[in-house]
């Protein structure tokens, strides 16, 4: 004792049965001592001023435990903790949380995470890891979430998806891929789906679609391709289906029709056209036959029919050609 106040090496035993085994200055622990819990945990370390700063363990009575450095009675610098389910954390703390540059192993000492932490959650740029090794995402993160630009990979190794994320979802611009790291989409997203300007592609790596997308479906002004590259139809969709103005196509190139859809077949007005370029019908449609006043052709050029037209049949007033274009009385 020195003025009434512990001081050198003793032990000290509170009224609940904790107590306090080490070093002493002016009545507080200071230096090198242990600190017994109720419940059974445990400190072994260095101490400032009664509180632990410095270098330490603590054992926790359910089987954790934490080494490393500590300041202010708080994890504090670099340090290591051991959970009961057999994961290990090495890295920065700060006010007893993850804090900075860290490693996350499984029980088996694989590594789960590698990267940046922010009050013990994943917060800068890191890496999360398949048990297989490979990686799982390598990107930002913001508040444990995936959040800025970043990769994800399936187990094999093959990127998912690359660009930018929000809050675990792809959102921004962005390239979708297939299992087997072919390009399936490039362009824009919201919350994890299709919308905006965006291109889908085949297998073969060839356009299948490029313009617009709304909630994951061709919506807006667009361009389908054949698997071959040639167009296959461009205009206006909606919901999936061809709904507007446009014009399709032949495998050839050639026009197919070229006018108005609604609800995925011609409605409107519009011109068919035969394979090898000439006319087959020009006129009113309605559900995707003709209707109203039009004119039919034959393959080579000459009209065949002109007048009107109901579910697709010709019907009331109207005149019929040959195929010479003489018309047949």
């Amino acid at each position: 004792m020195k003025e009434g106040k512990a001081q050198g090496k003793g032990i000290y035993y509170w009224n609940d049965g904790e107590k306090y085994m080490g070093e002493w200055e002016k009545g507080k622990a200071e230096g090198k001592g242990f600190y017994f819990y109720l419940n059974g945990s445990k400190y072994e370390g260095d101490w400032k001023e009664g509180k632990k700063e410095g270098k330490g363990i603590f054992y926790y009575y359910d089987g954790e435990a934490y080494d490393g450095e500590w300041k202010n009675d708080k994890f504090e610098g670099k340090g290591k903790y051991y959970y009961i389910n057999g994961d290990i954390y090495e890295g920065e703390w700060k006010e007893d949380k993850k804090n900075g540059k860290g490693i996350l192993y499984d029980e088996n000492k694989k590594i789960i995470y590698d990267g940046d932490f922010k009050k013990d959650k994943f917060d800068g740029k890191g890496i999360k890891y398949f048990e297989n090794g490979n990686k799982l995402y390598e990107g930002d993160w913001k508040d444990g979430k995936m959040d800025g630009k970043g990769i994800l990979y399936n187990e094999n190794g093959n990127k998912l998806y690359e660009g930018d994320w929000k809050e675990n979802k792809g959102d921004g611009s962005g390239i979708l891929y297939n299992e087997n790291g072919n390009k399936l989409y490039e362009g824009d997203f919201k919350e994890g789906i299709e919308n905006g300007k965006g291109i889908e592609y085949y297998e073969n790596g060839n356009k299948k679609y490029e313009g617009d997308f709304k909630k994951e479906k061709l919506d807006g002004k667009g361009i389908e391709y054949f698997e071959n590259g040639n167009k296959k139809y461009e205009g206006d969709f909606k919901k999936e289906k061809l709904d507007g103005k446009g014009i399709k196509y032949f495998e050839n190139g050639n026009k197919s029709y070229e006018g108005d859809w609604k609800n995925g077949k011609e409605n409107g007005y519009g011109i068919e056209y035969y394979e090898n370029g000439n006319k087959s019908y020009e006129g009113n449609w309605k559900n995707g036959k003709a209707e109203g006043k039009g004119i039919e052709y034959y393959e080579n050029g000459n009209k065949k029919y002109e007048g009107n037209w109901k579910n697709g049949k010709e019907k009331g007033k109207g005149k019929f050609y040959d195929e010479n274009g003489n018309e047949i009385n």
